[in-house]
Protein backbone atom coordinates (compact mmCIF):
# COMPACT_ATOMS: atom_id res chain seq x y z
CA UNK A 1 0.00 0.00 0.00
CA UNK A 2 1.64 3.35 -0.97
CA UNK A 3 2.29 5.38 1.82
CA UNK A 4 0.18 8.88 1.69
CA UNK A 5 2.31 12.14 1.49
CA UNK A 6 2.21 14.27 4.76
CA UNK A 7 0.07 17.26 4.69
CA UNK A 8 2.17 19.42 6.06
CA UNK A 9 0.67 22.33 5.26
CA UNK A 10 -2.39 21.54 6.57
CA UNK A 11 -0.59 21.03 10.10
CA UNK A 12 0.06 24.43 10.42
CA UNK A 13 -2.29 26.85 11.88
CA UNK A 14 -3.64 29.90 9.19
CA UNK A 15 -1.60 33.15 9.22
CA UNK A 16 -4.79 34.37 11.19
CA UNK A 17 -4.67 32.35 14.00
CA UNK A 18 -1.30 32.16 13.88
CA UNK A 19 -1.50 36.13 14.20
CA UNK A 20 -4.18 36.01 17.06
CA UNK A 21 -1.69 34.05 19.02
CA UNK A 22 1.20 36.01 18.67
CA UNK A 23 -1.02 39.28 19.77
CA UNK A 24 -2.44 37.08 22.44
CA UNK A 25 1.07 36.47 23.85
CA UNK A 26 2.29 40.54 23.41
CA UNK A 27 -0.97 41.14 25.16
CA UNK A 28 0.33 38.68 28.42
CA UNK A 29 3.55 40.24 28.12
CA UNK A 30 2.29 43.74 28.40
CA UNK A 31 0.06 42.89 31.65
CA UNK A 32 3.11 41.16 32.75
CA UNK A 33 5.20 44.11 32.39
CA UNK A 34 2.43 46.87 33.56
CA UNK A 35 1.78 44.63 37.25
CA UNK A 36 5.53 44.38 37.71
CA UNK A 37 5.59 48.56 36.81
CA UNK A 38 2.66 48.60 39.82
CA UNK A 39 4.32 46.45 42.35
CA UNK A 40 7.66 48.42 41.71
CA UNK A 41 6.34 51.73 41.90
CA UNK A 42 4.63 50.70 44.87
CA UNK A 43 7.53 49.66 46.55
CA UNK A 44 9.54 52.33 45.86
CA UNK A 45 6.28 54.63 47.07
CA UNK A 46 6.71 52.72 50.64
CA UNK A 47 10.60 52.84 50.54
CA UNK A 48 10.58 56.92 49.94
CA UNK A 49 7.19 58.06 52.05
CA UNK A 50 5.42 54.84 53.52
CA UNK A 51 8.20 53.93 56.06
CA UNK A 52 8.44 57.36 57.05
CA UNK A 53 5.30 57.16 58.99
CA UNK A 54 6.43 53.75 60.14
CA UNK A 55 9.75 55.35 61.40
CA UNK A 56 7.76 58.22 63.44
CA UNK A 57 5.47 55.89 64.77
CA UNK A 58 8.32 53.74 66.28
CA UNK A 59 10.22 56.46 66.56
CA UNK A 60 7.06 58.25 69.53
CA UNK A 61 7.19 54.76 71.42
CA UNK A 62 11.27 54.93 72.05
CA UNK A 63 10.75 58.19 72.56
CA UNK A 64 8.84 57.75 75.10
CA UNK A 65 10.33 54.63 76.26
CA UNK A 66 14.17 56.36 76.65
CA UNK A 67 11.83 59.88 78.85
CA UNK A 68 10.78 57.01 81.16
CA UNK A 69 13.82 55.93 81.63
CA UNK A 70 15.20 58.64 82.16
CA UNK A 71 12.31 60.46 84.65
CA UNK A 72 10.04 62.86 84.52
CA UNK A 73 12.37 64.85 86.02
CA UNK A 74 15.74 64.46 84.85
CA UNK A 75 18.45 65.75 86.69
CA UNK A 76 21.08 67.91 86.41
CA UNK A 77 25.15 67.35 86.67
CA UNK A 78 28.14 69.17 86.36
CA UNK A 79 29.78 67.23 83.49
CA UNK A 80 28.78 64.62 81.06
CA UNK A 81 26.72 62.00 82.27
CA UNK A 82 28.08 58.51 83.76
CA UNK A 83 25.30 56.11 83.17
CA UNK A 84 25.02 52.94 86.01
CA UNK A 85 25.33 50.96 82.92
CA UNK A 86 25.52 50.52 79.22
CA UNK A 87 22.09 50.81 77.70
CA UNK A 88 20.88 46.69 76.56
CA UNK A 89 21.12 46.19 72.68
CA UNK A 90 18.40 47.83 70.69
CA UNK A 91 17.50 49.95 73.75
CA UNK A 92 16.83 53.82 73.66
CA UNK A 93 20.30 55.72 74.54
CA UNK A 94 20.04 59.11 73.95
CA UNK A 95 18.56 61.99 71.59
CA UNK A 96 20.09 63.48 68.60
CA UNK A 97 18.87 65.93 66.44
CA UNK A 98 19.94 68.14 63.04
CA UNK A 99 18.82 71.43 63.09
CA UNK A 100 19.75 72.44 59.81
CA UNK A 101 17.21 69.36 58.67
CA UNK A 102 14.93 69.90 61.31
CA UNK A 103 14.47 65.82 62.43
CA UNK A 104 14.87 64.71 65.47
CA UNK A 105 15.49 60.84 67.06
CA UNK A 106 15.86 58.35 69.49
CA UNK A 107 19.48 57.11 69.19
CA UNK A 108 19.32 53.38 70.15
CA UNK A 109 21.63 51.05 71.39
CA UNK A 110 23.71 48.87 68.64
CA UNK A 111 23.61 48.79 64.81
CA UNK A 112 22.34 45.37 63.75
CA UNK A 113 19.57 45.65 60.87
CA UNK A 114 17.30 44.93 63.56
CA UNK A 115 17.85 47.94 65.60
CA UNK A 116 19.10 50.46 62.73
CA UNK A 117 15.24 49.53 61.06
CA UNK A 118 13.49 52.61 62.85
CA UNK A 119 16.36 54.41 64.60
CA UNK A 120 19.71 55.66 64.31
CA UNK A 121 22.24 53.38 66.38
CA UNK A 122 25.32 53.70 68.27
CA UNK A 123 28.00 51.76 67.61
CA UNK A 124 28.04 50.00 70.81
CA UNK A 125 32.11 50.24 72.15
CA UNK A 126 32.41 53.98 71.26
CA UNK A 127 32.60 57.19 73.46
CA UNK A 128 28.90 58.27 74.37
CA UNK A 129 27.37 61.69 74.44
CA UNK A 130 29.68 64.43 75.85
CA UNK A 131 32.76 61.94 76.52
CA UNK A 132 36.24 62.05 75.58
CA UNK A 133 36.59 60.07 72.55
CA UNK A 134 34.07 59.28 69.53
CA UNK A 135 30.28 59.09 69.89
CA UNK A 136 29.69 56.81 66.65
CA UNK A 137 26.06 57.14 65.01
CA UNK A 138 24.84 55.16 62.43
CA UNK A 139 21.49 55.49 60.38
CA UNK A 140 20.16 54.14 57.10
CA UNK A 141 20.08 56.47 53.92
CA UNK A 142 15.95 56.84 53.55
CA UNK A 143 13.55 59.32 54.34
CA UNK A 144 12.84 60.56 57.75
CA UNK A 145 16.63 59.78 59.16
CA UNK A 146 20.31 60.26 57.01
CA UNK A 147 18.38 60.96 53.65
CA UNK A 148 19.94 64.27 52.72
CA UNK A 149 22.92 63.93 55.61
CA UNK A 150 25.03 64.85 52.35
CA UNK A 151 23.59 68.42 52.70
CA UNK A 152 25.36 69.30 56.56
CA UNK A 153 28.37 71.00 55.87
CA UNK A 154 31.19 72.32 58.15
CA UNK A 155 30.64 74.91 60.45
CA UNK A 156 26.42 73.28 61.08
CA UNK A 157 25.33 71.85 64.32
CA UNK A 158 24.72 68.44 65.91
CA UNK A 159 22.81 68.11 69.43
CA UNK A 160 22.78 65.11 71.53
CA UNK A 161 21.27 64.86 75.20
CA UNK A 162 21.30 61.97 77.34
CA UNK A 163 19.77 62.18 80.63
CA UNK A 164 20.93 65.48 82.28
CA UNK A 165 22.95 67.04 79.74
CA UNK A 166 22.52 68.59 76.47
CA UNK A 167 25.71 68.84 74.05
CA UNK A 168 26.08 70.72 71.09
CA UNK A 169 28.99 69.37 68.48
CA UNK A 170 30.47 71.53 65.61
CA UNK A 171 30.91 69.73 61.82
CA UNK A 172 34.34 69.64 60.93
CA UNK A 173 34.13 67.54 57.63
CA UNK A 174 31.56 65.75 55.50
CA UNK A 175 33.40 62.79 53.79
CA UNK A 176 33.01 59.81 51.64
CA UNK A 177 35.10 56.48 52.55
CA UNK A 178 35.25 53.04 52.02
CA UNK A 179 32.69 50.46 53.56
CA UNK A 180 35.47 48.99 54.88
CA UNK A 181 37.23 51.66 56.24
CA UNK A 182 36.39 51.50 60.35
CA UNK A 183 39.59 53.96 61.08
CA UNK A 184 36.29 56.89 61.24
CA UNK A 185 35.35 55.02 64.15
CA UNK A 186 38.29 55.07 65.95
CA UNK A 187 38.62 57.41 69.61
CA UNK A 188 40.57 59.82 67.31
CA UNK A 189 39.76 58.57 63.77
CA UNK A 190 41.93 57.25 61.17
CA UNK A 191 44.54 57.20 63.90
CA UNK A 192 45.04 54.47 65.69
CA UNK A 193 46.75 54.62 69.17
CA UNK A 194 46.01 57.80 69.79
CA UNK A 195 44.47 59.09 72.71
CA UNK A 196 41.89 61.14 72.90
CA UNK A 197 41.79 64.65 73.84
CA UNK A 198 38.70 65.81 72.57
CA UNK A 199 35.45 64.73 72.65
CA UNK A 200 33.79 63.82 68.94
CA UNK A 201 30.78 62.96 66.90
CA UNK A 202 30.97 60.66 63.96
CA UNK A 203 27.71 60.17 62.00
CA UNK A 204 27.86 57.50 59.62
CA UNK A 205 25.83 56.09 56.27
CA UNK A 206 25.56 54.82 52.92
CA UNK A 207 26.27 56.29 49.81
CA UNK A 208 24.98 56.84 47.59
CA UNK A 209 21.14 56.75 47.62
CA UNK A 210 19.64 53.70 47.14
CA UNK A 211 23.29 51.92 46.88
CA UNK A 212 26.07 51.01 49.05
CA UNK A 213 29.19 51.15 47.57
CA UNK A 214 30.63 54.17 49.80
CA UNK A 215 30.32 55.75 53.41
CA UNK A 216 28.88 59.24 54.14
CA UNK A 217 30.44 60.58 57.15
CA UNK A 218 30.18 63.38 59.12
CA UNK A 219 32.43 64.45 61.73
CA UNK A 220 31.95 67.05 64.42
CA UNK A 221 33.48 68.09 67.51
CA UNK A 222 31.69 69.19 71.08
CA UNK A 223 31.31 72.88 71.28
CA UNK A 224 29.11 73.19 74.54
CA UNK A 225 27.68 71.31 77.40
CA UNK A 226 24.83 72.40 79.74
CA UNK A 227 22.68 70.72 82.60
CA UNK A 228 19.28 70.05 81.35
CA UNK A 229 17.53 72.06 84.02
CA UNK A 230 13.67 71.55 82.91
CA UNK A 231 12.10 68.56 81.50
CA UNK A 232 13.75 66.17 79.19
Amino acid sequence: MRAQPVAEEAERPPKAARGRLRWRIFGICGELALVVGVVLLGFIAYEMWGRVGELNGVQAQLDQELRTLWGSEPGVGGGPSAPDKPPAEGAPAAVLAIPKLGLRWTVVEGTTSRDLRHAPGHYSGTAMPGQIGNFAVAGHRMRGMFWDLDTIAPGDQVTVEDRTRRYVYEVDANRLVSPRDAGVLLPVPERPGEVPTVARLTLTTCNPKWDNYQRLIVEAHLVSSTAKGGAG
